[in-house]
C-alpha cells in the first residue's frame, strides 16, 4: 500500500474550500495543465436541503490517458470539519483521493489531501513519486485559485459543450 498527504492553508471561507475540492468541475481551475478536456458525465445530485451529495462523474484525459473520477462519500461542514472521498471510476491500484477541511481559524482552511493506492514495488517509486509532484502542484494552484481568484484553466481544460 502506497499513500502520502499534503495540506495547504488557505484565507477563504469554509463554503469556498469545499466546493473547490468537492465540486469535480471547479478542480478544472487548479488541476496542473496536464489534465484536458474536463467533462460531466454525471452531474451533482439535487438536494432539498443544500446539501452536498456524492454521485458526481466526470471524463477528463492525464497525460494522454482517459480517466473517469467520481465523488463516492461526502461529510458537509460539520462544526468545523468536513470530508470529501473521490476515487476513480474503474480504480487499477484502488486508488483513492480523500480530502479533509479544517477550520483553522475563521477565514483560515486546512485542506488536506491524503492519496492511496495499492502500488507495489517500482510503482511506489515511480507512479507514486508522479503523483505526489501532480498533487503538490495542484494544492499549491488551488491555494491561489482560493485567495486570489485566479483561475489556471487553459482553453483545452474543459471540453466543448455539446449542442443538444
Amino acid at each position: 500500500m502506497f499513500s502520502f498527504t499534503e495540506h495547504v492553508d488557505v484565507l477563504t471561507t469554509p463554503e469556498a474550500a469545499f466546493l473547490a475540492v468537492a465540486d469535480l468541475m471547479q478542480q478544472g481551475h487548479y488541476l496542473p495543465s496536464t489534465v484536458k478536456q474536463i467533462k460531466e458525465i454525471e452531474p451533482r445530485p439535487h438536494s432539498p436541503v443544500e446539501q452536498f451529495l456524492p454521485g458526481q462523474k466526470i471524463a477528463f484525459e492525464w497525460n494522454g490517458k482517459h480517466y473517469e473520477l467520481v465523488t463516492a462519500e461526502v461529510s458537509n461542514w460539520s462544526g468545523a470539519e468536513a470530508r470529501i472521498l473521490q476515487r476513480p471510476v474503474h480504480p487499477i491500484y484502488g486508488e483513492k483521493f480523500e480530502w479533509r477541511l479544517a477550520e483553522l481559524t475563521p477565514g483560515m482552511i486546512r485542506i488536506e489531501l491524503t492519496f492511496s493506492a495499492n502500488y507495489s514495488g517500482l510503482d511506489k517509486l515511480t507512479k507514486g513519486r508522479e503523483m505526489r509532484k501532480f498533487w503538490r502542484e495542484a494544492l499549491e494552484r488551488l491555494k491561489t485559485y482560493l485567495q486570489e481568484h485566479f483561475s489556471f484553466a487553459k482553453d483545452d481544460t474543459f471540453a466543448p459543450k455539446v449542442k443538444k
